[in-house]
């Protein structure tokens, strides 16, 4: 005699085919997900240049709303907060706005978080502290603005926008006989820069 057949048990066949849809449904999920998580980083490009090409026309607030996407698909590029700041930056000292002054100084602080190697976040909160002092509530005093630009100099020590801000800083402090033996320095090693000439004339002209 055969075993009688379980009459709860559903036909084999539909079952499956149920199962491989719902197999083929999870597949194609899985790799749009990866595909996705893979461009993350080519979709963010395209966002912030989106965004800068856009506040090349003037409009700002579709450069942030950009800027900011891009800050959200790959969080942790320190570069899209320079961009932020950059631009509320711009718009601070245009506006003389000090609650603009206020965001862009939080997102290049930020920034110097998620890459403290990363030597742009780092110049513009120092330049924002130190020549843009009447917009900031409470300004970064002369030791902490020289442990920045010596924390950035140490890590960048080779790029010249780095020197450029590093005597500056050294003049802004009171130092400026450093600053001015830095500066000759740098133009015995850039003959030619006009920067650094111009550096050498601010600081003669006591600029800082």
């Amino acid at each position: 005699t055969s075993i009688p057949k379980p009459k709860f048990i559903p036909t084999i066949t539909p079952f499956l085919e149920r199962i491989g849809v719902r197999l083929v449904v999870v597949k194609g999920m899985a790799v749009f997900v990866l595909l996705f998580w893979l461009l993350q980083p080519a979709i963010a490009q395209f966002a912030s240049e989106q965004g800068l090409e856009g506040l090349k026309k003037g409009d700002v607030k579709y450069a942030l709303k950009k800027i900011t996407l891009a800050q959200r698909l790959v969080p942790a590029n320190a570069s899209y907060y320079w961009y932020e700041g950059i631009i509320l930056r711009d718009q601070a000292v245009e506006l003389q706005n000090r609650e603009l002054a206020v965001f862009a100084d939080n997102a290049f602080a930020k920034g110097t978080k998620i890459n403290k190697y990363y030597p742009m976040n780092w110049i513009e909160r120092l330049r924002l502290h130190r020549d843009h002092r009447a917009l900031m509530e409470n300004p970064a005093g002369n030791d902490t603005l020289l442990q920045w630009a010596e924390h950035i100099r140490t890590w960048n020590p080779h790029l010249f926008p780095v020197k450029l801000e590093y005597a500056r800083t050294l003049a802004f402090a009171g130092k400026k006989k450093e600053a001015m033996l830095f500066a000759k320095q740098m133009q015995n090693k850039y003959p030619e820069s006009q920067l650094t000439k111009n550096l050498i004339k601010d600081l003669e002209q006591g600029v800082y």
